[in-house]
Protein backbone atom coordinates (compact mmCIF):
# COMPACT_ATOMS: atom_id res chain seq x y z
CA UNK A 1 0.00 0.00 0.00
CA UNK A 2 1.11 3.18 -0.91
CA UNK A 3 -0.84 6.51 -0.22
CA UNK A 4 0.66 9.84 -2.16
CA UNK A 5 -1.08 13.02 -0.46
CA UNK A 6 -1.00 15.82 -3.15
CA UNK A 7 -1.59 19.36 -1.22
CA UNK A 8 -2.31 21.76 -4.51
CA UNK A 9 -5.40 19.47 -5.68
CA UNK A 10 -6.16 17.57 -1.89
CA UNK A 11 -6.17 14.47 -3.68
CA UNK A 12 -4.85 11.22 -2.05
CA UNK A 13 -3.09 8.95 -5.00
CA UNK A 14 -3.44 5.49 -3.64
CA UNK A 15 -1.27 2.46 -5.12
CA UNK A 16 -2.57 -1.14 -3.72
CA UNK A 17 -1.07 -4.86 -4.20
CA UNK A 18 -1.80 -8.01 -3.46
CA UNK A 19 -6.15 -8.37 -3.69
CA UNK A 20 -8.17 -8.93 -6.53
CA UNK A 21 -10.65 -6.53 -4.98
CA UNK A 22 -10.49 -3.39 -1.82
CA UNK A 23 -12.69 -1.85 0.56
CA UNK A 24 -11.71 2.04 0.87
CA UNK A 25 -13.09 3.92 3.46
CA UNK A 26 -12.71 7.65 3.77
CA UNK A 27 -14.28 9.59 6.08
CA UNK A 28 -16.76 6.70 7.19
CA UNK A 29 -17.92 6.39 3.37
CA UNK A 30 -17.10 2.91 2.07
CA UNK A 31 -16.72 1.36 -1.61
CA UNK A 32 -14.91 -1.25 -3.12
CA UNK A 33 -12.60 -1.41 -5.92
CA UNK A 34 -10.90 -4.29 -8.30
CA UNK A 35 -8.53 -1.28 -9.72
CA UNK A 36 -4.81 -1.30 -7.56
CA UNK A 37 -4.65 2.54 -8.44
CA UNK A 38 -6.82 4.95 -7.83
CA UNK A 39 -7.07 9.21 -6.94
CA UNK A 40 -9.65 10.05 -4.49
CA UNK A 41 -10.79 13.73 -3.43
CA UNK A 42 -10.20 15.03 0.10
CA UNK A 43 -13.14 17.04 0.98
CA UNK A 44 -13.13 17.50 4.96
CA UNK A 45 -10.24 19.37 7.35
CA UNK A 46 -9.77 16.14 8.67
CA UNK A 47 -9.48 12.71 6.38
CA UNK A 48 -9.48 9.28 7.63
CA UNK A 49 -8.60 6.87 5.18
CA UNK A 50 -8.88 2.58 5.62
CA UNK A 51 -7.83 0.58 2.74
CA UNK A 52 -8.44 -3.46 3.52
CA UNK A 53 -9.20 -6.70 1.32
CA UNK A 54 -10.99 -10.10 2.49
CA UNK A 55 -7.53 -11.55 2.09
CA UNK A 56 -6.16 -13.25 5.34
CA UNK A 57 -3.24 -11.64 6.90
CA UNK A 58 -3.68 -8.77 4.94
CA UNK A 59 -4.00 -6.26 7.43
CA UNK A 60 -5.49 -3.21 7.48
CA UNK A 61 -4.02 0.17 6.65
CA UNK A 62 -5.07 3.90 8.28
CA UNK A 63 -3.56 6.65 7.64
CA UNK A 64 -5.12 10.26 8.70
CA UNK A 65 -4.65 13.48 6.09
CA UNK A 66 -5.00 16.91 7.78
CA UNK A 67 -6.28 19.31 5.35
CA UNK A 68 -7.48 22.61 7.97
CA UNK A 69 -5.55 25.94 8.57
CA UNK A 70 -5.69 25.47 12.43
CA UNK A 71 -3.22 23.68 14.88
CA UNK A 72 -3.53 20.64 16.16
CA UNK A 73 -3.24 20.26 20.00
CA UNK A 74 -3.43 17.45 21.97
CA UNK A 75 -3.76 15.09 24.09
CA UNK A 76 -7.01 16.30 25.67
CA UNK A 77 -7.18 16.22 28.35
CA UNK A 78 -3.85 17.24 29.29
CA UNK A 79 -1.01 14.94 30.88
CA UNK A 80 2.58 15.82 31.72
CA UNK A 81 2.66 17.66 28.21
CA UNK A 82 0.62 19.06 25.81
CA UNK A 83 1.91 19.19 21.92
CA UNK A 84 0.82 21.46 19.23
CA UNK A 85 1.05 21.23 15.53
CA UNK A 86 2.10 24.03 13.79
CA UNK A 87 2.45 22.75 10.68
CA UNK A 88 -0.90 24.59 9.04
CA UNK A 89 0.64 28.23 9.96
CA UNK A 90 2.71 30.32 7.43
CA UNK A 91 4.06 33.06 10.05
CA UNK A 92 7.79 31.13 11.84
CA UNK A 93 7.41 32.88 15.01
CA UNK A 94 4.67 32.17 16.75
CA UNK A 95 4.16 32.80 20.63
CA UNK A 96 2.24 30.40 22.71
CA UNK A 97 0.56 31.26 25.98
CA UNK A 98 -0.74 29.29 28.90
CA UNK A 99 -3.75 30.97 31.17
CA UNK A 100 -5.30 29.65 34.38
CA UNK A 101 -9.07 29.97 34.18
CA UNK A 102 -8.51 33.17 36.37
CA UNK A 103 -6.18 34.85 33.78
CA UNK A 104 -2.83 33.94 34.99
CA UNK A 105 -0.19 33.56 32.87
CA UNK A 106 1.85 30.40 33.62
CA UNK A 107 3.74 29.75 30.40
CA UNK A 108 4.49 32.18 27.47
CA UNK A 109 7.61 31.11 24.97
CA UNK A 110 8.15 31.97 20.91
CA UNK A 111 7.99 28.97 18.57
CA UNK A 112 8.85 28.40 15.11
CA UNK A 113 6.63 26.69 12.25
CA UNK A 114 9.84 24.46 11.35
CA UNK A 115 9.95 22.49 14.83
CA UNK A 116 6.67 21.45 13.77
CA UNK A 117 5.15 19.72 16.56
CA UNK A 118 6.21 21.60 19.98
CA UNK A 119 5.49 19.79 22.76
CA UNK A 120 5.23 22.17 26.36
CA UNK A 121 5.32 20.69 29.73
CA UNK A 122 2.87 20.75 31.77
CA UNK A 123 3.52 19.04 34.70
CA UNK A 124 3.82 21.10 37.23
CA UNK A 125 0.30 22.39 36.35
CA UNK A 126 -2.36 21.53 38.33
CA UNK A 127 -5.65 19.54 37.47
CA UNK A 128 -8.11 22.38 35.84
CA UNK A 129 -9.23 24.54 33.13
CA UNK A 130 -7.08 26.55 31.33
CA UNK A 131 -6.50 28.42 28.06
CA UNK A 132 -3.88 28.21 25.53
CA UNK A 133 -3.04 31.22 23.25
CA UNK A 134 -1.62 30.91 20.22
CA UNK A 135 -0.37 34.33 18.43
CA UNK A 136 1.34 35.46 15.33
CA UNK A 137 1.14 38.40 12.70
CA UNK A 138 -1.91 36.52 11.12
CA UNK A 139 -3.27 34.23 13.66
CA UNK A 140 -4.81 34.97 17.20
CA UNK A 141 -6.91 32.54 18.96
CA UNK A 142 -7.32 30.35 22.10
CA UNK A 143 -7.84 26.91 23.07
CA UNK A 144 -9.52 25.39 25.69
CA UNK A 145 -7.41 22.86 27.93
CA UNK A 146 -8.61 20.35 29.95
CA UNK A 147 -5.98 19.39 32.76
CA UNK A 148 -5.64 16.08 34.54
Amino acid sequence: MLLDFVAFTNYANLKMSGADEYTVQVNGKSFQTRKEQISIPLLDEINAISIYTNQLYQGKYRETIYLGTTPIIYPDPVGNSVSIDLKTLTIDKNEIAIFTEAGVLVHSNNYKVEQAINEINTSSLRSGIYFLRLKNDNFNKSFKLLKQ
